[in-house]
């Protein structure tokens, strides 16, 4: 992590998003969520398209409970980036939780569009279907 920060320092390397986002992965582990919130932040500022940072990023607002800000990061990965497919998962699991079935139902036929073989995919839209589109609540 100290060679990440010291490139982070770096005039030729600060906006890399690339070390922005390791250094969120590491502060994720480390169990830092604030310095990767921020770290994740500066990896979208550098690189508004770096699907790995807007859905880590996601995952921490998801856990903070803001749900709408993660709904947000989520729909916008699975979108510019449709081989992402664990964005759509998550898009779906975090539809199921806040009560939105239909949402949920659409992120996992989305993600089934791009990976017609995602067994999960499959086993949670059935459960999802068979449910009444009632996601298990």
């Amino acid at each position: 992590m100290t060679l990440l920060q010291q490139a982070e320092r770096n005039t030729d390397t600060h906006a890399d998003p690339d070390v922005h986002t390791a250094l969120g992965f590491l502060a994720h582990l480390s169990g830092d969520p604030l310095t990767a919130t921020l770290e994740y932040q500066a990896a979208l500022r550098a690189d508004p398209q770096d699907s790995i940072a807007a859905g880590d990023l996601a995952i921490l607002d998801a856990r903070a409970g803001d749900a709408k800000s993660a709904v947000a990061l989520l729909g916008e990965v699975s979108e510019k980036d449709p081989g992402e497919t664990a964005a759509s998962m998550d898009l779906a699991m975090i539809e199921c939780a806040i009560g939105n079935p239909q949402a949920a139902t659409m992120a996992l036929r989305h993600l089934l569009e791009f990976s017609p073989d995602d067994q999960k995919a499959r086993r949670m839209l059935a459960s999802i279907e068979s449910k009444a589109n009632t996601c298990g609540h």
